[in-house]
């Protein structure tokens, strides 16, 4: 995935992005079907991203 390097916050950001062209009704079946797939990448990693950073918290607690 070649967003692996990206913050959470600039994921969410492309996410949204992602979302306001899905919504448009002038764009395209075939790119909507693609910016659907690209959305589910990034929530992959998002959610991803997300369990890192409570893994790492919950380490912290324990010590």
């Amino acid at each position: 995935m070649e967003d692996k390097g990206k913050s959470y916050e600039e994921l969410v950001a492309e996410l949204e992005k992602l979302v306001g062209g899905i919504e448009d009704p002038a764009k395209s079946l075939s790119d909507v079907s693609k910016d659907v797939k690209k959305a589910m990448e990034l929530l992959a990693q998002c959610r991803e991203k997300l369990r890192e950073s409570e893994e790492q918290v919950k380490r912290s607690l324990e010590q």
